[in-house]
């Protein structure tokens, strides 16, 4: 089951409510996923990442950091921009992403590293005379381009909050 907790602040605390009947439910595994962004203090944000979350060991939880946000994943797969418009290259992207980050490649390097990946995405999109937000339906068109092969075998590589997920649900199903 995909469950939209409706923002980052409220992976835990959706996860610490709904505990108990996803274990009457019979779940082995409960995965939430937190962007990092706006909040820059790690620290305290693993600090408190299981506050309130049961550690029975009925159902173990597990809370990937989205750094700086689950939009690193989608900048980094390059091969939806076209999908997406036309107007919008590898060459067009990395021009949009070399105003956060000098001589970032979008396509071989982390893209963990944009402070807002975004508004990042945004502008990219804006170039090809689209745009993105975190509505549902943009979300949802993004996400429909993607090429999962391509976030499974290379982006994992270089993207490390998308490799711990991944890594999570290869265990699920070995």
């Amino acid at each position: 089951m995909i469950f939209d907790c409706g923002g980052d602040g409220k992976v835990q605390s959706d996860i610490r409510e709904r505990f108990d009947s996803l274990k009457e439910s019979s779940f082995s595994l409960v995965i939430g996923i937190r962007d990092v962004y706006p909040d820059k203090n790690m620290t305290r944000i693993r600090h408190y990442l299981y506050f309130g979350i049961p550690a029975t060991g009925d159902i173990p939880v597990k809370i990937i950091l989205a750094i700086q946000e689950i939009e690193a994943w989608f900048l980094a797969e390059e091969t939806h921009y076209p999908i997406i418009s036309e107007r919008i290259t590898l060459a067009v992207a990395n021009e949009i992403a070399r105003n956060e980050i000098p001589g970032i490649d979008l396509s071989m390097d982390s893209t963990e590293t944009i402070p807002h990946p975004s508004e990042t995405l945004k502008q990219i999109y804006i170039k090809g005379k689209t745009t993105y937000d975190k509505s549902k339906e943009k979300v949802e068109r993004t996400v429909g381009t993607l090429s999962y092969e391509n976030l499974y075998i290379n982006i994992r590589q270089r993207n490390s909050s998308l490799n711990e997920l991944l890594t999570c649900l290869d265990e699920l199903i070995s």
